[in-house]
Formats: C-alpha cells, structure tokens, sequence
C-alpha cells in the first residue's frame, strides 16, 4: 500500500535575536537540566507571547545557541559576511 499525500510548501523563516550580553547557563539555574528548562520556557515565550508565531520545537534546545563574537563598538552588529568560524579563529 502507497500513500501519497501532497501538502503546500510551509514558508520557513530564520530569526536570529543577538543578546545584549552573554549567557551564562548556572544563571538561569542551579543545574544544567534546569537552565536548559527555563532557556526553553524563555525561547517559547519570545515566540509565542511575543512574535505569535507557531515554531519548531527543536529551536529551544540550548545547543542551538551560539556565540556571535565580540565585535567593536563601530562594527555593525549584524554582518551577513562573517561566520562563526570566523569569530573562532581570532
């Protein structure tokens, strides 16, 4: 037996949110389960309380998260040319 379903494409998009300052996971809370819990509480809220947008899950998990690099206070804050690898290397 063959199903064959055909849906529409769904739009995707990428939101990238640079923080003013690092985030330092034991702040959140006293263990890595639980500041994964509130990362995910904090990333749920800013897409759904905040944005109305539906989301994929997965978006909350903390290995999501990355380092944009220091930048100086001239350079502008989004640069579409540099890669983290970049930022890894300096």
């Amino acid at each position: 037996m063959v199903i064959d379903l055909e849906t529409p494409p769904l739009d995707k998009f990428r939101l990238i949110f640079p923080l003013l300052e690092p985030v330092n996971m034991l702040d959140l809370a006293p263990s890595i389960e639980g500041a994964a819990t509130v990362w995910e509480d904090k990333i749920t809220g800013l897409a759904v309380e905040l944005l109305g947008v539906n989301f994929d899950a997965a978006c909350t998990d903390v290995c999501r998260m990355f380092y944009w690099g220091d930048l100086a206070a001239d350079e502008p804050t989004i640069r579409p040319e540099r890669r983290l690898s970049d930022s890894v290397r300096t």
